[in-house]
C-alpha cells in the first residue's frame, strides 16, 4: 500500500482523537514505528492492521471509519488542498459530481504510484445518480462515501446516500446511490479558483 494513504489514516486519527489514540493504534498494530513516511511502499498487511486496531482503539466499526476518513479529507483545514481539488470540479455539487468520471485519472497524473479506485458516475435524472466505485480492494465505497457527504456540505447541498456492496472478487465493485434533494440547502463554503494551492 502506497505511503500516502497509511499517512492519511494516521493524520485522521491524531487530529480528530489526538496523539495518544494515533499512538495506542501503532502498538495495538504491533508497529515497532509511529510515523509513516507518505512515499514509502508498505505491505497491505500494515495497513490492514492499522484499520483493525482502530477499530478496537477507536471502538468503531472499519465501515465509519473509512467513512470519516473521507468527510475529514475534504473538511479539515490541514487537508484543504484536497478540498480545493475536488471543488475544481465544478461550481455546483451536481457539477462536482459529474466530474468524478475524470477523478481518477487527474490523481494518477500528480501521485502515478497512488492506487486509485475507478469512478463512473450514472445520472438517473430527478435529482439522482449511482457512483460506481471499481478497486483492487473493497473499502473505498466507504471513503467515497465520506467525501461526498462532506463536499455535500461544502456547497450547501442536501443529500441522501446509499451504498451498497455488489462484488468483492476478483474486482470489488461498490455504488453509491446519491439523490441530490436541494442544491442550495445550506450555504456553500465558497471556492476561488484564482486563489492558491499552499499546503496546509
Amino acid at each position: 500500500m502506497f505511503g500516502l494513504i497509511n499517512v492519511a489514516i494516521q493524520c485522521f486519527v491524531e487530529d480528530t482523537y489526538g496523539r495518544p489514540k494515533w499512538e495506542s493504534v501503532t502498538r495495538e498494530a504491533g508497529l515497532d514505528f509511529r510515523e509513516f513516511e507518505a512515499m514509502l511502499p508498505y505491505p497491505d498487511e500494515v495497513t490492514e492492521a492499522v484499520l483493525d486496531a482502530a477499530e478496537i482503539v477507536l471502538r468503531k466499526d472499519q465501515a465509519t471509519i473509512r467513512q470519516d476518513i473521507g468527510t475529514y479529507l475534504v473538511t479539515h483545514k490541514k487537508m484543504e488542498t484536497v478540498r480545493r481539488m475536488l471543488r475544481y470540479g465544478g461550481r455546483s455539487f451536481e457539477d462536482f459530481l459529474m466530474s468524478l468520471d475524470e477523478l481518477s485519472g487527474r490523481v494518477g497524473l500528480s501521485i502515478p504510484d497512488l492506487e486509485v479506485p475507478q469512478l463512473s458516475l450514472q445520472p438517473h435524472g430527478d435529482g439522482t445518480f449511482c457512483l460506481r466505485i471499481d478497486s483492487l480492494r473493497p473499502g473505498y465505497g466507504d471513503v467515497m462515501m465520506g467525501i461526498v457527504q462532506g463536499l455535500a456540505d461544502d456547497y450547501g447541498a442536501l443529500v441522501l446516500t446509499e451504498l451498497t456492496h455488489v462484488q468483492e472478487h476478483p474486482i470489488s465493485c461498490e455504488m453509491i446511490e446519491i439523490e441530490l434533494l436541494e442544491a442550495s440547502f445550506g450555504q456553500d463554503r465558497g471556492f476561488n479558483l484564482a486563489a492558491g494551492m499552499r499546503p496546509q
